[in-house]
């Protein structure tokens, strides 16, 4: 038995492959449970003479291993990696549950337009923003799918890649949002208006203070007044930015509203009170005359 064992190693070490395998029939023939209880079971070594000559018959045709080896070097020794062997199930299961990058962005321009029909000034820039950081995504996308045309297996996970930004971009978008449209948010920043304003040219506390003319005093206490006193801050607004334009202390609209939000008074008070201060300090000078004095100076 031990002399058969070696011919048969030596047999399959002449051979270039190594492993010996039985066939079902074979082991059937040498296993029958019929037989097993009346006779002893007797295993014996197949032919060895048989095999060789069977497996040198089948590698008389073309070397299949060998075609084998060749295939798998030439993947193997590929400069990338093959798309196959990337798993993209993770990305697949997060795309899924979010909406699609030009779902969202038609969603978010829907509210830009809305917010920015009420003339708010944040939106617009936060808008402004929006589209800027946008297109410098797109731009980064189109380069590095230029760049990855001779691999077009990485197109999808470039696409892929961008648009998980372009989605962060969004969430941090449609928060600024979320805040800017809040009632909260609008009081702090009128509050931040406010301060703006009064910081613009800061001045002594002194000459915030109005006081009337001498000859007008005793006509201010005798008089009832039909016009609601103006607060503290909205005097020391509209002081600092009389102070601030005295070549021409005539306040626009727009300067006008944004005062009279800041220091909570209407926009006809704002004027009314520099159309005071202006006859009290005799500086009623038109545009023309203004113009003209500088052409002097000049």
């Amino acid at each position: 038995m031990a002399a058969q064992v070696i011919t048969l190693q030596d047999a399959m070490r002449c051979h270039r492959l190594s492993i010996q395998v039985m066939s079902p029939l074979t082991v059937q023939q040498q296993y029958n449970p019929s037989t097993e209880m009346s006779t002893p079971l007797s295993v014996s070594p197949p032919d060895v003479s048989a095999y060789c000559s069977a497996v040198e018959s089948s590698h008389s045709s073309p070397d299949m291993l060998g075609k084998l080896e060749s295939a798998l070097q030439g993947v193997c020794h590929q400069s990338a990696i093959p798309f196959a062997l990337f798993s993209n199930s993770d990305a697949s299961s997060d795309a899924s549950s979010v909406a699609p990058v030009s779902v969202r962005v038609g969603v978010l321009q829907m509210h830009f337009m809305m917010q920015s029909a009420k003339s708010k000034t944040r939106v617009v820039e936060l808008q402004q923003f929006y589209r800027l950081q946008a297109a410098q995504l797109e731009s980064d996308r189109y380069a590095a799918l230029c760049h990855a045309q001779p691999t077009p297996w990485l197109l999808p996970n470039i696409n892929s890649f961008y648009d998980q930004q372009h989605h962060a971009l969004i969430d941090r978008i449609e928060k600024s949002l979320h805040l800017l449209e809040s009632p909260g948010t609008m009081k702090c920043n009128k509050r931040k208006a406010e301060t703006q304003v009064i910081n613009i040219s800061p001045i002594d506390n002194h000459s915030a203070s109005v006081s009337p003319p001498s000859g007008a005093a005793h006509t201010v206490k005798t008089s009832t007044r039909t016009s609601p006193v103006l607060n503290a801050v909205a005097v020391r607004i509209m002081t600092n930015w009389y102070e601030r334009n005295k070549e021409h202390p005539y306040p626009s609209y727009a300067t006008a509203e944004v005062i009279g939000k800041a220091g909570d008074v209407s926009v006809e008070q704002v004027k009314k009170w520099f159309a005071n201060r202006r006859m009290r300090g005799r500086n009623t000078k038109t545009l023309t005359q203004i113009a003209q004095r500088r052409q002097k100076k000049s």
